[in-house]
């Protein structure tokens, strides 16, 4: 009896442990609730932070981004095919030629998510965890 209790409270404690552990490492692409957009696609989500589009669904967007190492930030990396490096030299090649400017950086979720709150059809990703009634999710990263 002693030995199946300890089981499952092992039992239980690692599965808790994973669960939270899949919690944190789903991140979201957010958006200004005013934004009239109810989703976005990879291809679309790949275009702004490239800066090859400005636009979606003909509403001019403000990017965020986030200035620290985290999953959000890998997770987003890994989605759209380019290193943090690969990516900030396309925002100062675009911001030396004059071709468009590079995404407001943000120094945590916490700080991301009241940006894209306070900021019209503004858009930025967090981790899961993290979104609250202020924002929108417009996207899911698995």
């Amino acid at each position: 009896m002693k030995f199946r209790l300890k089981y499952f409270i092992v039992l239980t404690f690692v599965v808790c442990c994973l669960l939270e552990v899949k919690n944190n490492a789903q991140v979201v692409i957010i958006a200004n609730k005013n934004l009239p957009v109810k989703s976005i696609d990879k291809n679309s989500l790949v275009n702004l932070y490239t800066l090859q589009s400005n636009e979606l669904d003909a509403q001019k967007v403000k990017l965020f981004y986030s200035n620290t190492e985290n999953e959000a930030v890998k997770k987003l990396l890994e989605m759209i095919g380019k290193s943090g490096t690969e990516l900030k030299k396309i925002w100062l090649k675009a911001k030396l030629t004059g071709n468009g400017n590079p995404p407001e950086n943000s120094f945590s979720d916490e700080d991301m998510v009241q940006k894209v709150a306070s900021t019209p059809n503004a858009i930025g990703f967090v981790s899961l965890k993290s979104v609250n009634s202020s924002v929108k999710i417009i996207m899911k990263l698995e």
